[in-house]
């Protein structure tokens, strides 16, 4: 499962990475965006709503979230809404969770506790090798980039259609077995107006200022290598073709241009049949011994197997014919504003207590 996931792991990266840091001036802004996961499989699917508002390095983010699906939709008809409400502030190193119908919130630091250090056991000699041998390799590695030519108005935005789509074939060296991963991000960009490029900017400065506080500094250069190297050290493929791959990877990307305000990704894997059976089995027997009634008295337990059950066994239907959808994501644009922002939408309102 680790091997597949990596993909499409490095695919959102490379995808962050396509909008390249624009020169334009510090602003407040605001987006509001519609978001739909199918999630794994169909299992965790959800929508929500979600208005971001960034001022500097503060960040104030209020969502609203319900399960849908079999399985999620009628558990989300009991929990009600899943959203949030919260506040970032990365100088002072804090992110404050709100609830307003208690009239609390919760305070947690955005650095991350260190780990103590554990001395490292020295490999046997002789097996230093044989542990970091791959299983599998990479047979076909594929990236196109189409500009459709295909313009529409999305939310207002006058958008331009690109389908970036990336092919991995593995092969595992053992068995011979072979599978396949494709990952499709269908993209409606609009034109780098000046309300576009204060959005990518505030987006892009924030989310780097996030990373650099949790230990991680990576600009959008070292985004698109690290998922490719990410993938290229999964998989067993040496420099030479990491470095050849993502030249190509680059001249392919500058064929999109702008922001996208739809945003439609995809992975779907193929994998060989006696790995689809053993998966089919496991998926069977665990949808037999998954409680999901706690909390709700057992009235959700039956139809809850039921649907899981159901669930398992068209997803790997699905998979004999073809492609087995594992991961759907949808993004959508609502709204765009770059006015100034009061300083109180970063601040918890007045009369709620900390709760510790």
């Amino acid at each position: 499962m680790t091997n597949r996931l990596v993909p499409c792991v490095a695919g959102l990266l490379l995808c962050l990475a396509i909008m390249s840091p624009p020169r334009a001036a510090r602003g407040d802004v605001m987006v509001e965006r519609f978001n739909k996961s199918g999630g794994i499989q169909g299992i965790g699917a959800s929508e929500s709503a979600v208005v971001e508002k960034i001022s500097g390095l503060k960040k104030h983010e209020t969502s609203s979230v319900k399960m849908t699906g079999s399985i999620g939709g009628f558990l989300g008809k009991i929990a009600g809404d899943l959203g949030s409400d919260v506040i970032t502030d990365i100088d002072k190193d804090v992110v404050r969770t709100l609830d307003h119908k208690k009239k609390v919130y919760t305070e947690r630091p955005i650095t991350l506790p260190k780990e103590k250090e554990e001395p490292s056991e020295r490999p046997e000699k002789g097996k230093e090798t044989k542990k970091d041998k791959p299983k599998v390799r990479i047979v076909r590695n594929e990236i196109t980039v189409k500009a459709t030519g295909e313009r529409k108005t999305i939310n207002g935005f006058d958008c331009t259609r690109y389908i970036v789509t990336w092919l991995i074939e593995t092969e595992n060296i053992e068995t011979k077995e072979r599978s396949k991963t494709t990952m499709t991000n269908d993209l409606w960009n609009t034109s780098e107006t000046k309300e576009i490029r204060t959005l990518q900017k505030e987006e892009l400065e924030f989310a780097k200022a996030y990373m650099k506080k949790l230990g991680i500094s990576v600009s959008p250069e070292e985004a698109k290598k690290f998922g490719m190297t990410a993938v290229a050290g999964q998989f067993g493929d040496d420099e030479p073709t990491v470095r050849k791959k993502l030249k190509e990877l680059q001249e392919k990307m500058e064929k999109i241009k702008g922001y996208p305000i739809v945003t439609a990704l995809k992975w779907e894997v193929e994998v060989p049949e006696a790995s689809r059976q053993a998966g089919r089995e496991k998926a069977e027997k665990e949808s037999e011994g998954t409680d999901l009634s706690g909390g709700v008295g057992g009235l959700l337990g039956g139809l809850a197997k039921k649907a899981a059950k159901k669930k398992a066994a068209e997803s790997m239907e699905d998979g004999q014919k073809g492609g087995n959808v594992l991961f759907d994501f949808y993004s959508e644009v609502k709204r765009i504003d770059v006015s100034s922002i009061p300083s109180s939408d970063f601040t918890v309102p007045s009369g709620y207590k900390l709760v510790k």
